[in-house]
């Protein structure tokens, strides 16, 4: 079984607390500001909306980048810099709620948007070179699964636990799982260090969609997934 193997167990932790604590924590803001708030329902529904923009941008603008970069550098190493980063972005949000700095908390849901949006590709790609070719399906369809789950976790713990320090307390403690499971991934070597890093971050989405729709097989499959998280997206 994957879950046993070293080369596949380190990776499932890390990647089912980075998503478990991108959603609660988003979960747990936009209830703390429908529920604690004084605001009218229209500035209340205002500043929702503008959450959850802020938490989806970085992946429409930052994923092409993020995955040059997987492609340039080892990947091993930008998940432990990364699960780093969350750590620390999860010790800020427990020093905003001490001393209820609560706007600073939006800002720290940005900044980890921005850390899940270059983990994602780096997550998908150190699966081909850990596994087998015969233990992929069953290895994507074991991230996949646990990345659903976790999304959902989060999401209903994010709403029904009411005391922020609990909360915060949930956060940091799998962060710090996260951060000391990302230690244990195996060398994932950069498979073109060679690569040409672009920073005009429209050149290379326009360039990736444009290899996309090439091939028709994966554009399809990209409509796919995209209904599926804009339909996810519009009933939560």
């Amino acid at each position: 079984m994957l879950l046993k193997n070293k080369r596949f167990l380190p990776l499932f932790i890390t990647q089912f607390f980075g998503a478990f604590n991108d959603n609660m924590l988003k979960t747990a803001i936009m209830a703390f500001i429908t529920y604690n708030l004084t605001l009218n329902r229209d500035h209340e529904g205002m500043l929702l909306n503008f959450i959850s923009i802020l938490f989806i941008l970085p992946f429409f603008f930052l994923s092409a980048t993020a995955g040059q970069l997987a492609d340039k550098y080892h990947r091993d190493k930008i998940a432990k810099i990364l699960k780093c980063a969350e750590f620390i972005l999860m010790v800020l949000t427990a020093i905003a709620v001490f001393f209820k700095f609560y706007s600073g908390l939006i800002i720290i849901l940005f900044f980890m948007s921005i850390q899940s949006a270059f983990f994602g590709p780096v997550k998908y790609s150190i699966i081909p070179q850990h596994l087998e070719e015969c233990e992929l399906i069953e290895g994507n369809a074991i991230i996949d699964g646990a990345t659903y789950f976790s999304i959902l976790l989060g999401t209903i713990l994010g709403a029904h636990i009411t005391s922020p320090e609990i909360t915060v307390g949930i956060l940091v403690f799998c962060s710090l799982l996260g951060m000391l499971s990302s230690f244990k991934i195996p060398s994932a070597p950069a498979p073109r260090p060679d690569l040409t890093m672009s920073f005009n971050i429209f050149k290379t989405i326009k360039l990736t969609l444009k290899k996309i729709s090439e091939i028709r097989s994966i554009y399809i499959t990209i409509l796919g997934l995209s209904w599926f998280w804009a339909l996810g997206a519009v009933i939560l």
